[in-house]
């Protein structure tokens, strides 16, 4: 019999990817999971009898009077003779027998018949049931059981649901088991029987799970990593590739995988990045679904975008696995079901996130300077206060209108582990305004002793006035836990220059405790493009007399700086003539002298 199981859960490990708590007998011989010999042994009832069951050692005891040669698990034996309506305590029966997992034999009942099993995990523990035999339990129509069924309800409450899944079949011995996770709590296991039958019964094991498995006890549930359950949602989830960065790969899954997933749900991931520049890679590991003429219910769709309505990148049905790699700033995942599909073996999906930054096209110039007296007016514009104590200069980046208009930059790819004082310097046209919006940011030491400053123009000495000190320690992320962009951080200079001064008391020493800041600049022509509004996101007047006479209405909202903003990005131009000017406009507006 031990033999028989390890082939069992090698086949479907390598065909079907179902995992489940392997439950061994103790020998070859025994008569069942806790009967070891069906007698031979001294009677818990009768001291003076040697004619009752012997028991498994660790984990059986004796049923008593009424069934002498059987023995059950210690803590539910004296329900050997009607296991019905019964309370599985994890905490209780590891006290008792030494085990977490066990035998479920309902009692042989003519129908209509009625019982309920109540699973009580412990801390840190998961349901898992495994069905193996039904007799007589209902019939399946092809989209749902009728007469009868074995289901799984979250809660105490043992009120079948209709909308959730439901087992069933006349005479069916399933190998693999049939295998459902519980991941909320507490669960009943429900066995009913709506007509009339002269025997009704079902056999499965169950197994209280850990949520997170140690090397000594593995856990076979599927255990999301990086991603965050939506309050008020079933099966609802947002993914971060900052939470993913911290925590290694992200995975997600089907509801319940890797037992069966439940049948009528529409179940969204939302993948978000921190970078407009942040390419998503999804790997589907494992897919197991109905075949194709159920694709129109039971389906993985990749969305580029919050929502269905976006462009569809991907549609996965069947057992076809896929790869999926695209830019962010959204990416949506969805999963649906419908009704359950006979031999109730399909478990859905489970992926990976990776997340990769594209090389980003806008390169400032880097300049090394040398620390002397007879240093030039450029290359004196960093404060002597980011010289470090070694005497070596720090890095020096400076950003031209006239090599890029906007883009991204981030420190991470821009500083060498190294260098702890840094500086971005972003130099516009005359007519040309600098625009800086932080996305992220994470300052570790306490004090103050890492520190970010934008200054309007140079810091050197009284050249510049300093606009922003962000002193540590803060982290600032571009989205909060649903996956929506938090308030933007957005700075602008009165003239053409903007200097970004960064500093880190101690070098990097792993990407987890990095210290960083990422964030997009835009160079804005005030002449061309109109005077911004304060306080305001992208409004803009032009004025007649610090415009020109006449020019073109563009579309803001391409430039990077604004790929934070959720939803529509509205943005009001305002035409402001002087006296004796008209506004007149052909497919575009601009100015004219009358």
């Amino acid at each position: 019999m031990r033999v028989l199981w390890l082939l069992i859960v090698t086949r479907v490990l390598a065909q079907a990817q179902v995992v489940w708590t392997p439950i061994y007998f103790e020998g070859n011989n025994q008569v069942d999971m806790w009967t070891a010999k069906a007698e031979g042994c001294r009677c818990s009832f009768d001291l003076s009898r040697q004619d009752c069951a012997c028991c498994v050692k660790e984990g059986g005891c004796q049923c008593g009077l009424h069934s002498p040669n059987r023995c059950s698990q210690c803590g539910i034996h004296q329900y050997c003779n009607n296991m019905c309506n019964i309370t599985l305590s994890s905490r209780n029966l590891y006290e008792k027998s030494r085990k977490s997992h066990g035998q479920i034999k309902s009692p042989s009942v003519e129908g209509p018949a009625f019982c309920w099993y109540r699973l009580l995990p412990d801390s840190g523990q998961r349901v898992e049931i495994q069905i193996y035999r039904l007799v007589s339990v209902g019939r399946f129509n092809g989209t749902s059981c009728i007469g009868g069924f074995v289901q799984l309800v979250s809660g105490l409450d043992s009120i079948p649901r209709a909308l959730d899944g439901q087992i069933c079949g006349a005479d069916e011995r399933f190998a693999p088991p049939v295998v459902i996770f519980e991941d909320r709590g507490a669960a009943t296991l429900i066995f009913q029987i709506l007509e009339r039958t002269e025997r009704s019964q079902f056999l499965a094991y169950f197994s209280f799970t850990p949520r997170n498995g140690t090397q000594q006890q593995p856990a076979l549930g599927f255990q999301s990593r990086g991603g965050r359950r939506i309050e008020h949602t079933e099966c609802d989830w947002v993914y971060q590739d900052s939470w993913c960065r911290d925590s290694g790969p992200c995975r997600l899954a089907s509801p319940g995988y890797p037992g069966l997933y439940g049948p009528n749900k529409l179940c969204k991931y939302l993948i978000t990045t921190s970078s407009s520049h942040t390419r998503v890679r999804i790997k589907f590991h494992s897919l197991s679904l109905p075949p194709k003429d159920h694709c129109s219910t039971d389906f993985v769709k990749v969305y580029h975008g919050s929502s269905t309505s976006s462009p569809l990148l991907a549609t996965l049905c069947g057992n076809r696995k896929q790869e999926v790699v695209h830019a962010g700033p959204n990416l949506l995942v969805q999963f649906s079901s419908g009704p359950l599909v006979s031999p109730f073996h399909y478990n859905g999906f489970v992926a990976s996130l990776d997340f990769t930054e594209r090389p980003v096209t806008t390169q400032p110039t880097v300049r090394t300077t040398v620390k002397s007296t007879t240093r030039t007016t450029e290359t004196a514009l960093l404060s002597d206060a980011l010289w470090n104590s070694t005497g070596q200069p720090p890095c020096e980046l400076l950003y031209y209108s006239n090599q890029s208009r906007n883009g991204l930059f981030d420190s991470r790819g821009l500083l060498q582990e190294s260098q702890q004082n840094c500086s971005l310097i972003f130099i516009g046209g005359p007519t040309d305004l600098v625009f800086i919006s932080l996305a992220n940011y994470n300052l570790r030491p306490t004090s103050c002793r890492s520190f970010v400053e934008l200054y309007d123009g140079y810091s050197k000495n009284a050249q510049g006035s300093l606009i922003k000190r962000i002193c540590s320690p803060i982290a600032k992320r571009t989205r909060d836990n649903t996956g929506r962009f938090q308030d933007r951080e957005n700075y602008i200079s009165t003239g053409n220059i903007l200097q970004l001064n960064f500093r880190r008391s101690v070098p990097s020493v792993s990407m987890e405790n990095m210290e960083y800041f990422q964030g997009a600049f835009l160079f804005h022509d005030e002449l061309l493009h109109g005077t911004p509004t304060p306080s305001s996101l992208c409004d803009v007047e032009y004025r007649s007399h610090t415009s020109h006479s006449r020019g073109k209405l563009t579309n803001p909202g391409e430039t990077e700086i604004y790929w934070t903003v959720d939803g529509n990005l509205e943005c009001i131009q305002r035409l402001v003539p002087s006296v004796n000017y008209n506004i007149c406009s052909r497919a575009a507006a601009w100015y004219t002298n009358p």
